[in-house]
């Protein structure tokens, strides 16, 4: 049940398990608080000297993209490549295959390969 009264919204929430229900309270926020933060100015463009790091992001097929964790060797050879550097507007540098490993995280799981991928 809900109640707006004084500026405030009370809201009891029923029993669980033989626990007495529970109240809770919310007021209204100040007036300019919660809004977005201040502006800050973008710096001035510059040009900017090489530092060996790559001009664009790496350029590459992820296979998750397209099988998710159902890829295999021959849905990657069957891939036309091609028609993605395409749509995609880009050249293909690299081809990561997810083969869904994981590293379970658990204190008492060990760490294990959920299936593997074999070419």
């Amino acid at each position: 049940m809900a109640k707006f009264a004084n500026g405030e919204l009370r809201v009891t929430m029923p029993s669980r398990g033989g626990t007495p229900p529970e109240e809770i309270v919310a007021t209204r926020a100040p007036e300019g608080a919660g809004g977005p933060p201040a502006r800050i100015p973008p710096p001035e463009l510059h040009k900017v000297p090489y530092n060996g790091l790559a001009k664009t992001p790496p350029m590459g097929w992820n296979s998750w993209n397209k099988f998710a964790g159902r890829v295999t060797a021959e849905d990657v050879k069957g891939w036309p490549m091609h028609r993605y550097e395409r749509h995609e507007g880009g050249r293909v540098y690299y081809v990561n295959i997810d083969d869904t490993w994981k590293e379970c995280a658990t204190p008492t799981a060990t760490s294990r390969r959920t299936r593997s991928f074999r070419t």
